[in-house]
């Protein structure tokens, strides 16, 4: 897929969920060398993106998009459902979804459940679940004390089961 037929489909979405949320939603693009990297302000309606120029970039801006529709608690519950809410759209608009995507995906909402575990999380959403299996004592460090948390990558090298 070219970049601008990545645009598009970002901007398709961006106008359902704008219409979904009945309110407009404020886009400041980033240049970034990291395409995984995003965030969203929910009270403003704003999203930090990279530009959607392929489809890790595209899954990140839907990922932000995602944390405006959906805002849950706890936080990796959020996260999981903005992850599912932008493989969902892209899948919903005929991209395939690349190993690599998927396989960030994965990691992406273990080390949310790993940081709500050292948070003191009381019980794990079911949706989250299958994710449990990735996070063990030997997966999951402390630094410094501080409830910093880390998941090493290596261990989702099959985690497309997911």
């Amino acid at each position: 897929m070219s970049k601008y037929e990545f645009l598009l489909i970002a901007n398709k979405v961006l106008k359902e969920c704008e219409s979904e949320l009945g309110h407009d939603i404020i886009i400041n693009y980033w240049k970034s060398n990291r395409p995984f990297s995003g965030r969203a302000y929910c009270e403003t309606y704003t999203i930090m993106v990279p530009q959607p120029k392929s489809d890790i970039s595209l899954n990140t801006f839907l990922h932000e998009l995602g944390h405006l529709i959906y805002q849950v608690k706890p936080s990796c519950l959020n996260e999981y459902r903005a992850c599912k809410f932008a493989l969902d759209k892209m899948k919903e608009n005929g991209i395939a979804i690349s190993r690599k995507v998927k396989r960030h995906h994965n990691w992406y909402v273990a080390y949310s459940l790993a940081q709500a575990i050292n948070r003191k999380l009381k019980t794990i959403p079911l949706e989250l679940k299958p994710f449990r299996k990735f996070i063990s004592t030997r997966k999951v460090h402390y630094i410094n004390g501080e409830g910093k948390t880390w998941i090493s990558n290596q261990h989702f090298a099959d985690s497309s089961k997911c």
